[in-house]
């Protein structure tokens, strides 16, 4: 693969800032993916006794909180990915 500008200067794909705004994404989004399980977590007993909630229904709402953070993850990484991807390759 035939790597220009900066990309031959240090043979990275992207640059030095996107890679780390990448990284500060990332680790933001899991920053608050860690927060928003600890508040559902805390909010566990009011949740059990407010909405008559089995053991089973919490894990499935932590479990729900979890995956939907993923997917927005995952969703924001793919689009750099594949930008960043696209304009290495033209």
């Amino acid at each position: 693969m035939h790597l220009t500008g900066a990309q031959s200067e240090h043979g990275y794909l992207v640059s030095k800032p996107r890679a780390w705004f990448a990284f500060t994404l990332s680790f933001l989004l899991m920053t608050f993916d860690f927060v928003d399980r600890q508040i559902v977590v805390s909010m566990f007993p009011y949740l059990k006794a407010e909405w008559a909630l089995s053991d089973r229904e919490l894990g499935a709402l932590i479990s729900i909180v979890s995956v939907t953070l993923q997917s927005a993850h995952c969703r924001c990484h793919c689009s750099l990915t594949v930008g960043a991807g696209s304009r290495a390759l033209s």
